[in-house]
């Protein structure tokens, strides 16, 4: 185009020199002519409120462009997920583009644009130097400018702009391309604005983020120079008053959540605006954060084991603080984890993104929250969240929040330790979870330790009964894990207190081994509480401060009010302050087993015996700080903690943490809500006071009462902005004498009126008092029996087996009474009875129901092997949504059981079995197995559809279907939209029988939807022994047909067989690839890995599929299972008995063929020949099979302040995370250039060549034995070729000399590249001498398709980086140290 074209439109001048240019280029390259037209620099405002610059938006032949232009220089590789741009981590720069192209082309038809074209979204990099290498996917809608810019991508106007589409519907000519300039012009294309301005701050002008209903941006402070984060809450223009109430109550949600919480790994709310584009919260920023996924992808290998774990740990210890301050998440994702770098090579997290959380609200400890006003969870998530996001959350906003967020930690978890994200989706993760029952990262990590699979598959369990119960459950399942992994010499050495573990020894300077960690308590906002063993005190609670600035002041604060506090029912002060391993600290008495929160949350509302004890308790507690003038600040159940007392031993509260009492009085927002009095007046009570104090007891006293927090109204608003006054509801009372005195008490205690309320802590006491006068002696249990703790019900648990009696199984006095009421006296009774009856025990509390339930699916889990299972005639959940309910209703009531009618529905819907390979019967197969002809079959079948038409249930699970066809890319296998289903409908659903109905009801929804004709959602077909579901858009002209996305799973499927045939089995980027080479259907996105094997697996006729995106033959034999695997089973350092071993090798291949079967309670002699056979390094000894010799560590080591890896033994941190790598490079055949200490270089290469079973390539002998026989068949003197390689050698010699060694070395290269066996290639000095470092540089590049893996061994100063001949060796950017330690203990493997 011509410098003054008018189809170019300037709208903004741009302020970048660099991208002044690339739209210089790009306007040159134009052609002046219809169709092109171009706007640059501009702003559009969506619907919501959002603002989105762009770059440049080009009218072409094919549609609308919108162009993100990118001057970056460096290196970038990446996918179509993540780039990393010289090594910093950034989300592909077209998902933005996409997210813009989608919301402009929403304006474009409010403008009243009709039947536009596609709007494309594109990337420019105009940077010429740049090294761009990207995945096929990464470069899809990633241009260069034509003839200039970096190598390997398409030409924007070539490849692009001037091509005309293969869809008329996108073409653009002058007539369109007029008509769409007008549009545009009219939908408000605008100048971009500069310098916009929330209160003070100065906002950037590009969102830093942005999400469902909200962006944030950078924003500074013009004076002061700081840096903030800006939210801005947006409010779509068309939708209704309720959703809009909705959007504004999650932004004041987010800032009244976190304007008074303190923690580090908590973002801090700092202000609250109301702006023109929305309401708008102000938040800390710290410019080191990196978002969780994008550290990890930065780090990559280089996060050694110990670090990872250091951020679960961390991560762990924040939900725990937030949940003790009643806080919750309830969509924890990396997305909302930011990773901060600390001083000391340490790791902090921040967590972000409270908008869809809030405080727990009144009512069951674990439930609901003041997210109410959110129509869904998922509408406020971002999708690329959904893989990570408790199932159950999504639709339900009755979901445990508590549960979701321990599922979310568990599944972040899963992240950081394999690197891998879980799912991609929900319907991904859903499937997952059905078949693994939790995440299990035993697919992913073959050598992860047992402890380390349960860690995360109990957190992550799909049914909710059967989850970790608590983030603190978690942080204790974590210590254990690593106790378990630590060998005493190792954890005894001296530690930072912050790093300690159980049996790690701290001190003082002048005591250096004085204490000896027992536990680790938990962390707060300014500490970290460790369990020691003190030879002065016993058992004692040290207190140690996180920092030595603000968090030592409040310690040092706490120190002296201790000292003011003289009740025996407080936890003193022993000794302090100390300085502890260079950190301040106290050392304080043992409060207590367990907190009174845990408890509540555990049985709910205390007998009436406890109640009125630890009632008494509290208030004389609160007395003696009355007397002593000292304010706790934060009394609530997670304060108070049980310790016996007295000479009988009765148990009582101890209230502990005064760490907030020194908070100033002005500051009446300190503390936790809402034990918080919520009715502090600026004017009339503006400092806090002891009726705040006597508040928060009379708030905790409720919740021991009733088992939750009181309400105000309908408990939807803040008590303070309503007239209502406490609603006390005596049904949540335990029924009984002191019921009537008991609700008179909290009338007063909780009144709005601080007037009404008891004036002082005595008439408190004696009004508590009273109440429980009325309460007979034989009402109340004597005084001699104390309540169980959690620990000791769940070992009780472990042990009991079907005779047991259920009073003594690990059940709760309230379980107990429950389950006698039904006649249920031993765990043998309780198994024999439907999980659907004990979902439906009447007079039961939920949290007494769900003990009960827990304890019935752990039992059942360990004990159903020797017992029968539960005999029911139909599938019962539970519930009205549950998949066997929904089964129930479309078999008509008035049928009889035996009659051919209702024989046939139950056979077609999967409540009876037909032996159907598919699970998907024809008429022939259902005629036989209900004994009818085949006409009579085609009688039933269509007239029960026809009635399930109209049938709402059937409808919804439809609509569901749709959903997940939709989330899978459009195409999915019956068999995975039915675990979706379990997993969405009937969590707890465990069995063939379950998948039976559920794929019968996925046959009733997909057929029922078939009737509706032309209307039709869903298209089906039958691939071998699989149905294919495909989802068909009649309405939408651009989507992709049905018909061409199950054609392309056919072809999927045959590519799977072909695959599944190869030997050796295909490596995960060989199946990849091989499946990306399938065609597919035009305008159809690319399916992740993963899915996509799934899916070509089910459409094929031989062919199964993993998590990993592996392909393999459906009944693979068990040795071949064994063979891939076997590296990494000989790193798991504690032992697996046979069926834990089988259960690991199912884990990667679960459709692996039959084991041998051995005599039980002998020898596994057949397995032991199967795992000789396969080369797995495991030998059986006392049960177990156990490594053949000692093989690396995997977790923490003192002196590396954390951990060192996931599965094995000793020697050094790195042990087994380097046995993996290499198990992995020789799985998928990579290259790995390895460095080692040059002193222990001969022995490094015997060990490795034992370990791993590689050739050893010696490129110096072997090149010197070619060039010898070359030389003499060329009958060349060998002297003359030995002068030829000195410094002073004649120039025509030396080049002769090169001719030789090419001749020579073309062997050597064809055996490097072509052999079949993996190689470890030493010695190789001579290819860098003589320029052949090609060979290499080939097998090094991830894009070789290589037959067997490739190992470089180099010699390094110790610390050094791989060198060949002074030259860089190739691949040592992801070069692999080999620790002398691993060498040294390798070294017998090789001598034998």
């Amino acid at each position: 185009m011509e410098s003054g074209s008018r189809r170019w439109v300037e709208v903004t001048p741009s302020e970048h020199t660099h991208e002044r240019g690339g739209l210089a280029a790009i306007k040159a390259k134009l052609d002046d002519d219809d169709p092109y037209r171009a706007w640059s620099n501009f702003t559009f405002t969506t619907r919501s409120g959002r603002q989105y610059e762009v770059d440049l938006l080009v009218i072409g032949k094919g549609g609308i462009y919108l162009l993100e232009l990118k001057h970056w220089s460096g290196r970038i590789i990446g996918d179509h997920q993540t780039w990393l741009h010289n090594d910093r981590a950034e989300d592909n720069p077209r998902i933005l583009a996409d997210t813009k192209a989608k919301h402009f082309k929403q304006l474009l038809i409010d403008a009243g644009g009709r039947d536009l074209p596609f709007v494309h979204a594109g990337v420019v990099l105009h940077q010429p130097s740049t090294e761009v290498k990207l995945t096929d996917r990464g470069r899809y809608g990633v241009y260069r400018i034509d003839g200039q810019g970096p190598e390997g991508l398409d030409e924007l106007i070539k490849d692009e702009l001037a091509v005309i589409p293969g869809n008329p519907r996108n073409a653009v000519d002058r007539k369109r391309s007029v008509e769409l300039a007008r549009l545009i012009n009219k939908a408000g294309v605008r100048p971009s604005v500069r310098h916009r301005r929330v209160g003070n701050l100065e906002l950037a002008d590009t969102p830093l983020a942005e999400g469902p209903g909200w962006q944030d941006y950078l924003a500074r402070h013009p004076m002061l120079d700081s840096v903030r984060r800006v939210r801005f809450y947006l409010v779509d223009r068309s939708v209704s008053d309720e959703e809009r109430a909705a959007t504004l109550r999650a932004a004041k949600r987010e800032f009244v959540t976190l304007e008074n919480v303190n923690h580090p790994g908590i973002a801090r709310a700092i202000e609250f605006y109301e702006h023109d584009r929305g309401l708008a919260v102000v938040f800390d920023h710290d410019a080191s954060e990196v978002r969780l996924d994008h550290f990890l992808r930065q780090k990559a290998g280089g996060l050694s084991v110990d670090k990872r774990i250091e951020l679960v740990r961390t991560l762990a210890n924040t939900l725990r603080y937030a949940h003790s301050r009643r806080l919750v998440h309830r969509r924890l994702s990396p997305l909302s984890i930011f990773v901060r770098t600390l001083a000391h090579d340490r790791y902090g997290v921040r967590v972000r993104d409270w908008h869809t959380a809030g405080r727990l609200a009144p009512g069951s400890p674990g439930h609901g929250s003041y997210a109410a006003g959110t129509r869904t969870l998922e509408a406020s998530t971002d999708r690329a969240a959904h893989g990570y996001i408790a199932p159950e959350t999504l639709h339900n906003l009755d979901a445990d929040p508590i549960l979701a967020d321990v599922f979310g930690l568990g599944s972040v978890s899963f992240l950081i330790f394999t690197g891998d994200a879980p799912a991609d989706s929900s319907e991904e993760l859903q499937q997952r979870l059905t078949r693994e029952r939790g995440l299990d990262v035993g697919v992913e990590l073959d050598g992860a330790s047992q402890a380390m699979i349960d860690l995360i598959r109990n957190a992550t369990a799909g049914d909710i009964d059967l989850r970790t119960e608590s983030a603190e459950k978690f942080a204790q399942e974590l210590e254990n894990l690593i106790r378990d992994f630590l060998l005493k010499e190792e954890v005894a050495q001296q530690v930072d207190p912050l790093d300690a573990t159980p049996g790690s020894m701290i001190g003082a300077r002048e005591q250096p081994g004085r204490f000896e960690v027992v536990q680790r308590l938990g962390q707060g906002s300014t500490a970290l509480a460790l369990l020691v063993k003190d030879s002065q005190h016993g058992h004692a609670v040290l207190k140690v401060a996180l920092d030595e600035d603000g968090a030592r002041r409040r310690l040092l604060d706490e120190a002296e009010v201790l000292h003011l506090a003289r009740e025996p029912r407080i936890a003193r002060s022993l000794e302090g302050p100390l300085v502890v391993g260079g950190r301040t600290a106290l050392l304080l008495e043992d409060a207590g087993r367990e907190s009174l929160a845990a408890m509540i949350r555990r049985e709910g509302r205390l007998s009436l015996d406890f109640l009125g004890r630890w009632g008494r308790d509290l208030l004389e507690i609160l007395a003696a700080l009355d007397l002593a003038g000292v304010n706790h600040r934060d009394i609530k159940p997670d304060n108070l903690a049980f310790r016996e007392r007295g000479k009988n031993h009765e148990v009582h509260l101890s209230l502990f943490d005064f760490s907030l009492s020194r908070a100033p009085l002005e500051q009446t927002g300190v503390g936790t809500p809402p034990y918080l009095d919520p009715f502090f007046d600026p004017i009339h009570r503006p400092r806090y006071d002891a009726a705040a104090e006597r508040y928060a007891v009379a708030v905790t006293l409720y919740e021991m009462a009733t088992g939750r927090t009181p309400t105000y109204g309908t408990g939807g608003s803040h008590p303070a902005l309503i007239d209502s006054d406490v609603t006390i509801d005596p049904a949540d009372f335990e029924p009984g004498p002191a019921r009537d005195g008991v609700i008179a008490f909290f009338r007063e205690a909780l009144s709005r009126d601080v007037k009404a309320r008891h004036d002082s802590i005595e008439t408190m006491r004696i009004a508590w008092q009273s109440a429980f006068e009325s309460v007979p002696p034989a009402a109340a249990t004597p005084t001699s029996v104390n309540p169980i703790t959690g620990e000791e019900l769940d070992q009780a648990a472990a042990k009991a087996v079907l005779d047991t009696a259920i009073a003594s199984a690990g059940l709760t006095p309230r379980a107990v009474d429950a389950l006698h009421r039904i006649d249920v006296r031993t765990v043998r009774d309780l198994l024999a009875r439907s999980p659907f009856e004990l979902s439906r025990l009447s007079g039961v509390a939920e949290p007494t129901k769900r003990e009960i339930r827990r304890r019935a699916k752990q039992w059942r889990g360990r004990l159903q092997p020797v017992t029968s299972a539960p005999e029911a005639e139909d599938l019962q959940d539970g519930s009205d949504r549950g998949i066997g309910s929904v089964l129930g209703s479309l078999v008509p009531k008035n049928l009889h059981k035996d009659s051919a009618e209702a024989q046939v529905l139950r056979l077609y819907l999967g409540l009876e079995d037909t032996t159907s390979a598919s699970g998907w019967p024809g008429s022939v197969e259902l005629a036989q197995a209900a004994g009818v002809t085949r006409g009579r079959v085609s009688q039933i079948i269509p007239k029960a559809r026809k009635g399930w038409r109209s049938r709402r249930s059937l409808t919804q699970v439809r609509d569901e279907i749709v959903e997940i066809v939709e989330d899978a890319g459009g195409v999915i296998s019956a068999t995975g939209i039915a675990e979706a289903l379990l997993a969405s409908r009937s969590p707890g659903a465990v069995g063939e029988r379950w998948m039976r109905g559920a794929l019968g009801l996925v046959r009733a929804a997909v057929e029922v939807e078939a009737e509706r004709g032309g209307e039709a959602r869903l298209l089906q077909r039958h691939s071998h022994n699989s149905v294919i579901v495909a989802l068909e858009k009649p309405t939408d002209p651009d989507a992709v047909p049905g018909t061409d996305l199950l054609d392309y799973a056919v072809r999927l499927g045959k590519a799977a067989d072909h695959l599944a045939a190869e030997s050796p089995l295909p490596t995960t980027a060989h199946t990849e690839a091989r499946l990306r080479s399938v065609r597919l259907p035009q305008g159809c996105a690319e399916l992740p890995a993963e899915r996509l094997a799934l899916l070509a697996a089910a459409a094929s006729r031989t062919a199964a599929a993993n998590g990993r995106g592996e392909i393999y033959p459906d009944g693979l034999d068990p040795r071949r299972a064994l063979e891939q695997m076997a590296s990494s089973l000989g790193v798991v350092r504690r032992g697996m008995n046979p069926e834990q071993l089988k259960v690991r090798v199912r884990a990667r291949y679960p459709k692996v063929g039959a084991f041998p079967e051995d005599p039980p309670e002998q020898e596994p002699r057949k397995l032991n020949t199967l795992l000789k056979k396969a080369g797995v390094p495991l030998v059986f000894e006392r049960g177990t099979y156990e490594p053949r010799k000692v093989q690396g560590t995997i977790l923490p080591s003192a002196r590396s302040r954390g951990l060192t890896s996931l599965g094995g033994g000793l020697s050094d941190k790195e042990f087994a995370a380097f046995e993996r790598r290499m198990a992995l490079s020789s799985s998928e055949r990579g290259f790995i250039t390895l460095s080692v200490d040059y002193r222990f270089y001969t022995d490094a290469i015997a060990a490795l060549s034992a370990r791993f079973g590689a050739e050893v390539v010696d490129v110096t002998a072997e090149l010197l034995t070619a060039m010898r026989a070359v030389a003499d068949a060329h009958r060349v003197d060998w002297s003359l070729a030995l002068r030829s390689d000195r410094p002073d050698a004649a120039p025509q010699d030396a080049a002769n000399l090169r001719r030789l060694v090419a001749l020579a070395a073309a062997g050597l290269e064809e055996r490097l590249v072509t052999d079949p066996e993996p190689l470890l290639i030493v010695e190789a000095a001579p290819l860098a001498r003589y320029d052949r470092l090609g060979v290499l540089e080939r097998l090094a590049d991830k894009a070789t398709a290589r037959p067997a893996a490739r190992w470089l061994l180099l010699p390094v100063e110790q610390g050094g980086a791989p060198y060949i001949d002074d030259r860089p060796a190739p691949g040592t950017l992801g070069a692999l140290k080999v620790s002398t330690n691993w060498v040294d203990a390798h070294r017998h493997l090789a001598a034998s």
